[in-house]
């Protein structure tokens, strides 16, 4: 079972990349709500699978979608200060990383 950290960007407000996760390619697409300071993200393959979905942390962030083609491992945002810090603007990417870890 692998872990390893999905590269973000907190210099772009609405962006889309492409990852591979437990082998299948998947695009996520991050946008920024500015309002409230928190970002959500989007996980395709060929067309939108799961879209507005809050980043937040301390949860399993694919857990309840796992009835749908989402990726089979488990999504956290992580504080590397274990402050209990959420992904904002200047925190994510950066503070706050978002990880995958592979499904057994």
């Amino acid at each position: 079972m692998s872990t390893y950290t999905i590269p973000t960007k907190n210099d772009v407000y609405h962006y889309s990349q492409q990852v591979e996760l437990d082998g299948e390619l998947f695009t996520l697409t991050f946008t920024l709500n500015y309002r409230v300071d928190c970002w959500h993200m989007a996980i395709g393959e060929e067309q939108e699978i799961l879209e507005g979905v809050r980043l937040v942390g301390g949860i399993d962030i694919l857990k309840q979608f796992h009835h749908l083609d989402v990726p089979p491992g488990e999504m956290w945002c992580i504080d590397l200060d274990n402050s209990g810090r959420e992904p904002t603007k200047e925190l994510f990417g950066d503070r706050v990383v978002l990880r995958y870890i592979e499904d057994e």
